[in-house]
């Protein structure tokens, strides 16, 4: 019981659960079973509704555990429990008092009906039976309010809990060995992680400012131990612990997935949690070209933090500040970070407002550059034409932006779409590419330029 109202509390995650689960299947002798009912009539509808996939392999586990018995070969606690997981994965709450009388009948059947040993029954709570040791929604919030969440065992097995002489932040996920095989369900979505990073984090170290490298496999983790990415990490002057953390995190992960659990786990406090995001910009823009690994993390991190999709835009903000000083490659891979952020309806266009596009006659070749490719980028980003028209037609809609809107609209109508067909001309861009391209910009164009706030700005 102490286990599973530390799991209710938020102290063990489920993944921890389902690990001590499966090693009291394995062994399934009568005190396995005993503690397996406590554990299932106290929070079983809880762990079903935090992972139903691992839900519905520890009930196919069990039942072939239960089979192999044969018949008549189960204990009646055993079998109470068989009706519970069948309970739990239908989604039933059982009846406490028949549990409670069922257990107590339980207990009673292992005493061997010898009156000198007293029946002792299992305790499974107040609550309704698979779900007993739930706590109340205020208790849960004070304790997320008091950081329960920072030291939430997560990612860890109970075989890994209870090994001996383990060193150095075994419970940390983000540690060196990076929880490697413990997280369940964590498969990549779109993109894997590049080696390519960590070879121009290389390359950086060396003084070479122009790597020029392919976009590799899984993951910088894959082939390099913490040692080596400690060193591309202060090649790359992460001179912090908390940059360093984050550099790990993020290179030594086989997909955005893992990177984005590993980077939440970081016992990061107050300003050092925006280092997060700054690393993770630095490391993408280090990419000889753009890589969508880093688009995909990034809108994790937004997704689930505010103060990540905040630091996100400052960040970004800083990046236009520097454009005169940045190589062509950096400036590519900031654009197609843009582009893919604001594609993907992570940042708002509205992101692009402290930009002077009334002033692009006046810019540096590095400006135009950067931001033909960045709105060239976008266009095609877009899952679809409609989509595309939505981010346009939200930036329209802010009657304080009426001045973006205008010098926008203007913008992608006399500098952009002729680049683009010049583009094509050149056989830079494909023609199918292209048409999407312009279809695309004259439905922003003139939703920017035929917006109220924009006729208001004329």
């Amino acid at each position: 019981m102490l286990l599973a109202y530390c799991y209710s509390a938020g102290m063990v995650a489920a993944d921890c659960m389902y690990s001590v689960l499966g090693e009291l299947t394995r062994r399934f002798a009568e005190s396995d079973v005993a503690m397996m009912l406590t554990l299932l009539n106290a929070v079983g509808l809880q762990l079903r509704s935090a992972d139903p996939a691992a839900m519905k392999d520890f009930v196919m586990a069990v039942h072939s555990r239960a089979a192999a018995a044969g018949p008549g070969g189960l204990s009646k606690r055993a079998e109470i429990m068989l009706e519970l997981v069948v309970d739990i994965k239908n989604n039933r709450a059982r009846d406490v008092k028949a549990s409670r009388s069922a257990a107590s009948a339980a207990a009673a059947a292992a005493a061997g009906g010898d009156k000198s040993k007293p029946a002792v029954a299992q305790n499974v709570g107040g609550g309704r039976g698979g779900a007993a040791a739930v706590l109340q929604p205020g208790l849960l919030k004070w304790l997320k309010a008091s950081g329960v969440d920072d030291v939430t065992l997560a990612n860890i097995s109970w075989a890994k809990l209870v090994q001996p002489n383990k060193k150095g932040m075994w419970w940390h996920p983000a540690a060196t060995d990076a929880a490697a095989g413990l997280l369940p369900g964590l498969l990549a979505e779109h993109m894997h992680s590049s080696g390519a990073a960590a070879a121009a984090a290389a390359a950086a170290a060396d003084g070479d400012d122009e790597y020029e490298g392919g976009s590799g496999g899984a993951g910088a983790g894959t082939g390099a131990s913490a040692a080596q990415l400690l060193q591309l990490a202060a090649g790359m002057r992460m001179t912090t612990d908390a940059r360093r953390a984050a550099f790990v995190a993020i290179m030594g992960s086989e997909d955005c997935a893992e990177a984005c659990e590993k980077l939440l786990r970081l016992p990061l406090k107050g300003d050092q949690s925006r280092e997060v995001v700054r690393v993770l910009v630095e490391c993408c823009l280090q990419e000889s070209r753009y890589n969508p690994y880093y688009g995909h993390l990034a809108a994790r991190l937004a997704a689930v933090s505010k103060s990540h999709k905040v630091t996100l835009q400052y960040c970004i903000w800083d990046q236009w500040k520097e454009v005169a000083g940045c190589a062509p490659r950096r400036l590519l891979c900031l654009a197609g970070l843009v582009a893919h952020l604001l594609g993907s309806f992570v940042l708002p266009l509205s992101v692009v407002k402290p930009i002077d596009f009334d002033a692009c006659a006046t810019w540096t070749s590095k400006e135009t550059f950067l931001w033909r490719h960045t709105l060239q980028q976008l266009l095609t980003s877009f899952a679809s034409d409609a989509d595309a028209e939505s981010a346009f037609s939200r930036l329209a809609q802010q009657q304080a932006l009426g001045g973006l809107c205008k010098a926008l609209g203007l913008f992608l109508k006399l500098r952009v779409g002729p680049w683009l067909v010049a583009q094509a001309d050149a056989g830079v861009l494909r023609q199918q590419c292209l048409d999407s391209c312009l279809l695309r910009l004259a439905r922003g164009e003139k939703v920017l330029l035929s917006s109220t706030a924009a006729v208001l700005a004329g």
